[in-house]
């Protein structure tokens, strides 16, 4: 995105967040076999059983979690993160929708709150984050939800 002209050097270069180097040259992406498009679809995959959320216009205009009912475990995605998302971006991305995205994070409250295990897109990406040992206390994953969709529900007034 930036930087593609800087010499590669100690001063020449631009992380990029996710990685230590942007991507230049061709590229391409395979055309898929399966497609995820609506909330509750459910798929085994390499013997692995996973819930879909599909949210799309929250952090891109396609976007999706999931769900792994026989750990418990949710996967946040960019919808679910460490970080406070920018609704509106330098890089000109289209302006988000925070009462979309609050909606998206109480949907996924509803549907996988039942979660012990959250993990997702961070600095230090899909490192599992949480667990939670006691079923009489409410998990950090559900806190932790309901925190940023407060946020993003003020954000939308």
């Amino acid at each position: 995105m930036y930087g593609k002209n800087l010499v590669p050097s100690v001063r020449g270069h631009v992380d990029n967040g996710l990685g230590k180097a942007t991507p230049f040259g061709s590229f391409g992406i395979m055309s898929p076999t399966e497609l995820v498009d609506r909330t509750g679809q459910e798929m085994t995959i390499d013997g692995i059983r996973f819930v879909f959320q599909y949210t799309p216009e929250s952090e891109a205009p396609a976007e999706l979690t999931f769900y792994l009912p026989d750990i418990k475990a949710f996967f946040g995605a960019e919808l679910l993160s460490h970080n406070m998302h920018n609704l509106y971006t330098l890089r000109g991305a289209k302006v988000r929708d925070a009462l979309k995205w609050s909606g998206y994070i109480d949907e996924a409250i509803n549907l996988f709150g039942d979660a012990t295990i959250y993990f997702g897109c961070t600095k230090k990406l899909s490192k599992k984050t949480w667990e939670s040992d006691f079923d009489h206390k409410p998990s950090l994953p559900s806190i932790f939800f309901l925190y940023l969709k407060l946020i993003y529900r003020l954000l939308f007034r």
